[in-house]
C-alpha cells in the first residue's frame, strides 16, 4: 500500500520526531510555514512548473528535506537551492551535458547515486545515473514523494514493499529502478 500524504504527516513523525532531541533532523514531512515564490524561481530558471509540483512544494517544508536518503533542500531555502542545483557552479560545474541546461527541466534533488530532475510542464520525475540515460521514474512529484516516503516507513517498521504496486502507482516501467531502490533502503 502506498500511503497518502496525511498518513505519511503521522508516520514520518513517529519515526522521527523522538531522533530530534539528538539534533536529527529534516526527515519529516512539516506542514509549509512560508510561501514560495514561484514566480522568482521560474524566472531565474526560465521555466514554468506543473500544478502538481507547485501545489507540494507549497503545501510541505523542503528547505531541508530528506526522504529515504534523497536530500531536496540541505542549505535551508529550498528555492535557492533549485536555482543553485541548476545553474553552473563557481567552478564551472553542471549537472547536463553542452552548453544549455535543457529546457524545462531541472534538477529537484539528489542522493546516492541518483540526481532527480523534474520535467517542468508534465511533472514527471527523471533519475538520472552518471552517463546513462534519463529514466522517467515517475508521473507526479507527489507520488515521487509519496512512494519514497513509503518504502521508508516500511524499511523502518519492517514491512516489505511491492514493486509491481510501486510501478503501477508510479505510471514509469522502471521496475529495475524501483527494485534497485527498495533494496539500497532495505540494505543499509
Amino acid at each position: 500500500m502506498i500511503y497518502e500524504l496525511d498518513e505519511i504527516e503521522a508516520l514520518l513523525d513517529e519515526i522521527y520526531a523522538p531522533l530530534e532531541k539528538e539534533s536529527i533532523s529534516g526527515m519529516r514531512l512539516l506542514r509549509a510555514q512560508s510561501c514560495v515564490d514561484f514566480k522568482f524561481i521560474e524566472k531565474a530558471l526560465d521555466v514554468v512548473f506543473s500544478e502538481d509540483f507547485k501545489r507540494i512544494v507549497s503545501a510541505y517544508e523542503f528547505d531541508n528535506l530528506e526522504i529515504n536518503n534523497i536530500s531536496f533542500g540541505t542549505r535551508n531555502d529550498y528555492a535557492k537551492e533549485l536555482i543553485r542545483l541548476n545553474s553552473v557552479d563557481e567552478f564551472g560545474g553542471k549537472w547536463w551535458q553542452g552548453q544549455s541546461r535543457p529546457k524545462g527541466i531541472i534538477v529537484v534533488a539528489l542522493s546516492d547515486p541518483y540526481t532527480y530532475a523534474v520535467r517542468c510542464a508534465s511533472g514527471e520525475i527523471y533519475a538520472m545515473l552518471g552517463g546513462e540515460r534519463a529514466k522517467m521514474v515517475c508521473e507526479s512529484f507527489a507520488k515521487f514523494i509519496q512512494i519514497m516516503a513509503t518504502i521508508d516507513i516500511n524499511r523502518r517498521k519492517f514491512q516489505s514493499c511491492d514493486v509491481q504496486e510501486i510501478i503501477k502507482f508510479s505510471g514509469s516501467n522502471e521496475r529495475e529502478f524501483w527494485q534497485e531502490i527498495i533494496d539500497m533502503s532495505y540494505h543499509k
